[in-house]
């Protein structure tokens, strides 16, 4: 334990020393290795000078391939040991990476990545849970949204005073629909009047005139709230 408690620091120490030197004895190689490029081609004419050139650009490419040779090993090293040496292989600094693929030091709760399940809130059952830091998650639960308008159907004169008429049940937007509610008025009249309201897509309505014409339209409603009517339907009663 002692020899590798050892071993671990003079690692270290060492991997510093190297991430200290590194970028000095790179850019002094990237020099040389250009100023060997600018001899060599300036030079044309002086082949000593340029002979000069040539053994710089060799060097500074040794030099360059030493340096990131001992870089990676020793970076190597203390990724395989789980020794901190200050150099890491992805040169990604000292940044940490937790389950979710966060970088830094920043915290990020155990979200689930599932079916339908994200930040511990279940979607479509109407539950939450927490999301970790930052803060509570949102409510869960489907989006109930108002109902559509009711389209109007067929009706029927039950007599010479009363009519029957039906309409065809539209989109709940997510929730049953509580009731359905007419409204009437005299052909060619402006005023609509509040009839009633039922829980079926049918009513019969009584003490209407005979051979008369009315408009009759219809609103469905939910938890949600009330749809616009329906475009009217017109019907007359005989006699």
């Amino acid at each position: 334990m002692k020899t590798f408690t050892a071993t671990s620091g003079l690692l270290t120490n060492f991997g510093k020393i190297v991430g200290a030197l590194i970028p000095v004895v790179f850019g002094l190689a990237v020099l040389a290795f250009f100023w060997g490029v600018a001899k060599y081609v300036l030079q044309a004419g002086n082949p000593k000078v340029r002979e000069q050139g040539r053994h710089l650009m060799i060097w500074g490419v040794i030099a360059i391939f030493i340096m990131s040779s001992i870089w990676g090993i020793v970076a190597l090293l203390g990724s395989t040991l789980g020794i901190t040496t200050g150099i890491t292989p992805n040169g990604s600094g000292s940044n940490t990476y937790g389950s979710n693929g966060s970088s830094g030091s920043n915290t990020y709760g155990s979200n689930t990545y599932g079916s339908n399940t994200y930040s511990g809130n279940t979607y479509g059952s109407g539950t939450s849970g927490s999301t970790g830091t930052g803060g509570s998650g949102d409510t869960g639960g489907d989006i109930i949204l108002i109902p559509t308008k009711p389209v109007m159907g067929s009706a029927t004169a039950t007599g010479p005073n009363s009519i029957t008429f039906i309409w065809n049940e539209p989109s709940d937007g997510g929730a049953p629909i509580i009731k359905y509610t007419v409204q009437m008025r005299v052909s060619g009249t402006a005023n609509w009047t509040t009839i009633g309201a039922t829980g079926v897509t049918q009513i019969n309505v009584t003490g209407l005139q005979s051979g008369t014409s009315y408009d009759f339209r219809v609103s469905a409603t939910n938890e949600a709230g009330t749809s616009d009517y329906a475009n009217q339907g017109t019907y007359t009663t005989t006699g």
